[in-house]
Parts: structure tokens; sequence; C-alpha cells
């Protein structure tokens, strides 16, 4: 009888674990999709205009890394409803720290460059950056 009794404590201890940890992936898989629909209405509204006049466009700062900063930046047109635009990415923003610091996430903490202006080639964007060496 003893030994049945550590079984069903077992089974039960396992159950409840199994479905704690369930119920945490469902949350971790839960805010990922979030913050991957999110990204993709970002991306969306960055790549709706063709970029034809270079002086139509300009760049925020994307996502937040572990280590803190920028994951990227991303281009986007003054044609766009920009308000609606930049409010999407400091929501992203937000939420990918939040994400980081409730899942503990890690990443690689190297600084990503920051473009110093916007350049069109063949209707996208492309960023310009400054140049860091020096001539020979």
């Amino acid at each position: 009888m003893k030994q049945y009794l550590v079984i069903l404590t077992c089974v039960i201890v396992a159950a409840f674990t199994s479905c704690e940890k369930d119920e945490v992936d469902g949350v971790r898989e839960r805010d990922e999709q979030r913050l991957e629909a999110l990204y993709a209405e970002i991306k969306e509204m960055a790549e709706s205009v063709s970029c034809e006049d270079a002086e139509e466009w300009e760049f925020t700062a994307l996502g937040s890394k572990a280590c803190g900063g920028p994951v990227e930046y991303i281009a986007y047109s003054s044609t766009i409803d920009t308000e609606t635009f930049l409010e999407k990415v400091k929501l992203y923003t937000e939420l990918q720290h939040q994400f980081n610091v409730d899942w503990k996430i890690t990443s690689d903490c190297s600084v990503v460059a920051k473009p110093i202006d916007v350049q069109c080639v063949d209707g996208k964007p492309e960023f310009i950056y400054e140049n860091t060496m020096e001539p020979n």
C-alpha cells in the first residue's frame, strides 16, 4: 500500500509539474508570437513605399538586445503614417525588452552600427554609415 501511495504521489507531482511547464511554455510561445506579429506589421509598413527620393526617408532604432541597445535600425518613408509606425516601433522595443527580462534572454552584446543617412537603391532604402577607417 505504501508503494502505491509513493507512486500516486509521484504521478500527481509529475502531472502538476508538467502542467506548470506547459503553462510557462505556452506563455513564452504567446509572447514570441505577439512579438513576431508586431514585427511583421512594422516591416510591412516600412516596406509599403518604394524608395525613390531619399529625402523622404528616415530611420529609427528597433528592438531591444538583452545587453541593451537596439537589435537593428529600420528605414521608413515620411509619407506613411509615421505616428502609428513609431508607436508600433516603441511598443515592439518595450515588449522585446520585457520579454528579455521575463525569459532571461541573453544576446551577443555587440553594438549595432547606427546609420547616418538613407539612400535609395533599386527602389529600396539602404543605410549609409560613417566611414570610421582613416584613409592610407
